[in-house]
């Protein structure tokens, strides 16, 4: 996946943003904790010279997605999984958030801002590389 740092910054603001409202309806105290001042900044205010790492990979074949057709009338439609999304914390202790749309998955770590090695062997099963560019380098 190749992005642009504009994209990646718009991407990681989003992510962040779900992540954290998601992790709010799960436990609010959690979410205002100053563990989440980093991500918490950055999705509301942007950076002109940090990104945030997103990790991307996918899982499955498109043609996995699609359920049995359904007929409505004379018009049949294809059932199609969109999206789905989880929280959790990996084996160093950082909450990570997981998008997937379709085959693709984007993870963010909501916990910190440096690209890390144990987050890209987080999910079993899945390969994740890290989108990011560095401090300096766009």
């Amino acid at each position: 996946m190749v992005l642009l740092p504009w994209h990646l910054s718009i991407l990681g603001r989003f992510l962040g943003k779900v992540g954290l409202e998601y992790l709010a309806l799960v436990n609010l105290n959690d979410a205002l904790s100053v563990r989440y001042d980093a991500i918490r900044s950055f999705v509301r205010y942007g950076s002109m010279n940090h990104l945030w790492p997103i990790y991307w990979g996918q899982q499955g074949r498109l043609e996995e997605l699609k359920g049995p057709i359904v007929w409505k009338g004379l018009e049949g439609r294809q059932e199609i999984e969109c999206y789905r999304y989880l929280l959790g914390r990996n084996d160093s202790g950082e909450m990570l958030f997981v998008f997937s749309i379709g085959i693709d998955l984007m993870v963010v770590c909501l916990t910190s801002s440096l690209p890390a090695q144990a987050i890209e062997n987080s999910i079993t099963g899945i390969k994740l590389s890290c989108v990011y560019y560095p401090d300096g380098t766009w």
